[in-house]
């Protein structure tokens, strides 16, 4: 616990530079403006130790990339690395890539790399998989026209089940798996190579374009106004588990300040595959007069679920 509130704590003092939080940010990203003057967009998903997307940002210093990673540990790793070399042109998120290929790309990556990800192999983990037809619309939505993907494995079911995703969708053409291609020295190929098994490598190019639905963005932020409410009413509310559809929430656990008769109602929401967990405020703004709305600390992202979990509050306390 101490190791990962240090790690947190170093991510923050450098996050200005290197790092991007999206929620924070307009989505879809504005990464014209996060790298000003360069036309060129590649990204990493899932680029454990850094060392891949680090060579490929110095042998193209025209162009900028973006690393995205859901391991602390690795985000924290290359963000010293960046520093230490001082590299110009690479930010990094931290977040699901599911979700942040969908959510944060809009038709303006050249390339998207993805080395040995986890294939996932067993039935019950299926959902998690990075290569059924769901995720190739993620990367529709996040490719320029003749935009490409370029994907390294080890699992020959894993890369022929994305080659055949691929090509069922419609959106991609020149679409090749090569057996046992150049090293791009990464430490799972290394790994992979020194026990003498196969690496395959499926390059396709985007096109033809697709419009792809979003569930997050925006700059509005859900707020409801109030007039008196009770404290027995919003305890009465932990344990309450909403769902209709797609949208999905629960309020947890509830937080009193006496000092400043404000209360922090803990949420859980699921959207898709993306679960947050974040703070409903609410408090006295005068007399008669409350305010609910998200907490500021440790914003989530503006999801339906997200969106509703308040709305839904302020029904409940009227």
């Amino acid at each position: 616990m101490l190791l990962k509130k240090v790690n947190i704590i170093y991510v923050r003092k450098i996050e200005a530079k290197y790092f991007i939080d999206p929620r924070y940010r307009k989505i879809p990203l504005e990464i014209y403006k996060i790298f000003p003057g360069r036309t060129q967009f590649f990204s990493e998903i899932g680029f454990g130790n850094g060392d891949f997307l680090i060579e490929k940002a110095l042998s193209k210093p025209e162009a900028a990339f973006i690393g995205i990673e859901l391991s602390l540990t690795s985000v924290t790793k290359l963000l010293k690395k960046i520093k230490d070399l001082e590299i110009n042109n690479i930010a990094v998120i931290m977040c699901d890539a599911k979700f942040a290929v969908r959510e944060f790309f809009d038709e303006n990556l050249d390339g998207i790399f993805m080395n040995f990800p986890c294939p996932w192999p067993k039935k019950r983990h299926s959902h998690r998989r990075l290569n059924n037809i769901g995720f190739i619309e993620s990367f529709v939505s996040a490719l320029k026209k003749d935009g490409f993907i370029s994907v390294y494995s080890d699992h020959f079911d894993f890369i022929k089940s994305f080659k055949h995703s691929l090509e069922v969708h419609g959106c991609f053409s020149d679409i090749d798996l090569d057996y046992n291609p150049p090293m791009i020295n990464t430490k799972y190929e290394k790994k992979w190579k020194e026990q003498r098994k196969n690496i395959y490598h499926l390059f396709a190019n985007k096109e033809k374009s697709k419009i792809i639905s979003k569930i997050a963005g925006g700059e509005y932020m859900p707020h409801v106004h109030l007039g008196n409410i009770r404290s027995g009413q919003l305890q009465d509310l932990v344990g309450k588990t909403f769902k209709e559809g797609s949208i999905f929430f629960k309020y947890v656990e509830l937080f009193h300040s006496i000092k400043t008769n404000k209360y922090l109602l803990q949420t859980i929401t699921v959207d898709d595959d993306l679960e947050q967990r974040f703070f409903i405020e609410v408090r006295q703004k005068g007399n008669d007069d409350w305010l609910i709305s998200l907490y500021s600390d440790g914003l989530p992202f503006r999801t339906p679920s997200v969106k509703e979990s308040i709305f839904y509050l302020g029904e409940l306390l009227k």
